[in-house]
């Protein structure tokens, strides 16, 4: 009996100490694992790109992706780069082709520069060019000295969901930068952004490690991908070196697969979009389902961030055709800022937009066009009134008001929008959120959206909130989620009388995100559509109680506006950039599932 108690122990013993290895990355000496020639400048035979190729390596091993070869991102040695000037809906991939790996050891040195939607990443267990772990490392900027570790699995459809994130800090950016760009020339600029980092991603079996700086970020397990390529991602002014890849080739055969093409797919709304800038997408969908998309656009000779003229089109066939973009708004010496289409009741759409005088001579006004024609012909634009009163009107005891939001129909029949007021500290720089003094605010309609209420606040006394997205969850009881200004997350409230009073506003656990926009659907499920690195959505199934994790279904850093179609699709519009002279609008269909979203086709 003895004899069998010690046999069990050790029995045990054994199980305890192989189980433990099992849970542990193997080490740099591992037996059996190869070292791989990462050089792109001598070994560029064992590359393959994704995107542009032109990814080059200097001879202190510095990786620059293609964007620095984009000599509208690049003007010249003295001069700071146009970080804005390049495709930002596109990401750009290289991929070392050796065979594929099973166990894996590999780290980056890391260091991003100042400038709009910038990231970069590692990508590893790539089955293919569309399949793959990705980890994005994202700069917190304004909101602290930090990068996001972001590790997310892509599927083949290019959806990534994300499955673990971790905050580690980084050296510290000076304010002046990070709040206000404050720099000179090209030497300023190459000190914009953090110290380098190096990110170190071992993977064994289904267990992954990722780290920064000889620190653990996360441990966890996953058996998505369990074997494959590694390779590098990047959108903007992002640099890697000193790339080092070790690993244990797999018996296993694993033909490679390269996309030349875009994933997610998408299409142009109205076909051959005008060349130029194309940003703010609004859509929406009348009763008996047709389909309008307008936006603001101006021609390459433009140097201001916002149209020039509004172009609109639409569609008969749920998406499936668009007419030509076709333009109904422009007045000399102003730029024009879509907001808002709601379709009425009576069959008529209203489209609201802001028109802003170029030079600073005149007042910026909020107007209104209608439709009586599916947006076929459209009405001279009045100005939109509150309270029967002009937007400026209101100014002085809501400060600047902007308005924001789609416009939502209730269960009362009430319609709702969203905008804000902006102020600042006496003397401070706009660009600065440090400095900024926001208030998110809520408009109410009786008459269908024709003519509306005095605003109401969400929160009087928070200063740290614009951008609001409502949605009604349950009759009368409404959710709202705000973009913050220097706080962590998306701020939430609630209210339960159609929106008349909110409870104080709370930080939500939706991320450092920007842009909401919530849309309800009629299966119960919400969506809460956000702009980051990429157009992400987050889900919820319990009416706002509880989210998902964040799945990106986009590159495109964008605004956006959601409809839901008659067979329970969505879709979505977007813009590829917003300060970039020769972006598209982009839309996509998806699904909603118990699994999360799916791509559906138009």
């Amino acid at each position: 009996m003895n004899y069998i108690k010690i046999f069990s122990f050790l029995f045990i013993l054994v199980m305890l100490v192989t189980q433990s290895c099992s849970d542990c990355t193997k080490d740099e000496s591992a037996i059996g694992m190869t070292n791989f020639d990462t050089r792109i400048s001598k070994n560029g035979k064992n590359w393959t790109f994704v995107g542009v190729p032109k990814w080059k390596e200097d001879e202190k091993r510095i990786i620059y992706p293609p964007v620095w070869s984009n000599p509208l991102f690049d003007r010249g040695p003295d001069l700071i780069p146009n970080s804005y000037a390049h495709e930002l809906a596109r990401e750009d991939y290289a991929f070392l082709v050796t065979k594929p790996l099973d166990d894996l050891d590999m780290s980056v040195q890391y260091k991003c520069y100042y400038g709009a939607v910038v990231h970069g990443g590692i990508v590893f267990r790539a089955v293919d060019s569309r399949r793959f772990y990705v980890l994005d490392i994202r700069d917190r900027g304004r909101k602290g000295n930090s990068y996001d570790l972001v590790l997310c699995v892509q599927d083949s459809s290019g959806y990534r969901k994300e499955i673990a994130k971790k905050n580690m800090p980084h050296s510290v950016v000076p304010d002046r930068i990070v709040q206000e760009a404050k720099m000179k020339n090209r030497a300023e600029w190459y000190q914009s952004g953090p110290d380098w980092v190096t990110i170190r991603i071992q993977a064994t079996g289904s267990f992954i490690r990722v780290s920064m700086d000889g620190k653990i970020a996360f441990d966890l397990r996953d058996n998505t991908y369990p074997i494959g390529r590694v390779g590098l991602v990047a959108i903007g002014a992002v640099t890697f070196r000193n790339l080092k890849v070790k690993g244990t080739e797999s018996d296993k055969r694993i033909l490679w697969k390269k996309y030349n093409e875009e994933f997610p797919k998408y299409f142009l709304p109205g076909g051959e979009q005008p060349i130029g800038f194309n940003a703010y997408p609004v859509v929406c969908r009348t009763d008996d389902n047709q389909l309008i998309a307008v936006w603001s656009h101006s021609d390459s000779s433009s140097s201001y961030e916002d149209g020039s003229v509004i172009l609109c089109t639409y569609s008969e066939d749920e998406g499936k055709k668009w007419t030509k973009p076709k333009e109904i708004y422009k007045k000399d010496g102003y730029g024009c800022t879509a907001t808002a289409l709601y379709a009425h009741r009576n069959g008529s759409v209203s489209f609201i937009f802001t028109s802003t005088p170029r030079k600073g001579k005149g007042r910026r006004k909020i107007l209104v066009m209608n439709s009586k024609t599916n947006g076929k012909t459209w009405s001279e634009p009045k100005e939109f009134l509150i309270a029967g009163k002009p937007v400026s009107y209101w100014n002085k005891e809501y400060n600047d008001i902007y308005l924001y939001s789609n416009i939502s129909r209730l269960s009362n029949n009430s319609v709702v929008m969203t905008g804000y007021g902006t102020a600042l500290i006496k003397g401070a720089n706009s660009e600065s959120n440090a400095t900024r003094q926001d208030r998110s605010l809520l408009f109410i309609s009786h008459d269908d959206g024709y003519t509306w209420g005095k605003p109401i606040f969400f929160d009087k006394n928070n200063y740290d909130h614009n951008e609001c997205a409502v949605a009604e969850v349950e009759p009368g009881h409404l959710i709202a989620f705000m973009r913050t200004l220097r706080a962590p997350s998306l701020w939430t409230s609630s209210s339960n009388d159609y929106g008349y009073t909110w409870k104080p506003l709370v930080q939500s656990k939706i991320g450092d995100v920007s842009v909401p926009s919530l849309l309800k659907l009629t299966s119960g499920a919400l969506i809460l559509a956000s702009r980051g690195p990429g157009t992400f959505i987050n889900i919820s199934y319990d009416n706002g109680k509880t989210w998902s994790k964040p799945y990106r279904i986009s590159p495109a850093s964008a605004m956006m506006s959601m409809v839901e179609m008659p067979d329970g699709r969505v879709l979505i519009l977007m813009h590829e950039g917003y300060r970039w002279f020769g972006g598209k609008i982009r839309g996509q269909f998806f699904r909603i599932t118990k699994n999360g979203p799916v791509a559906a086709m138009n």
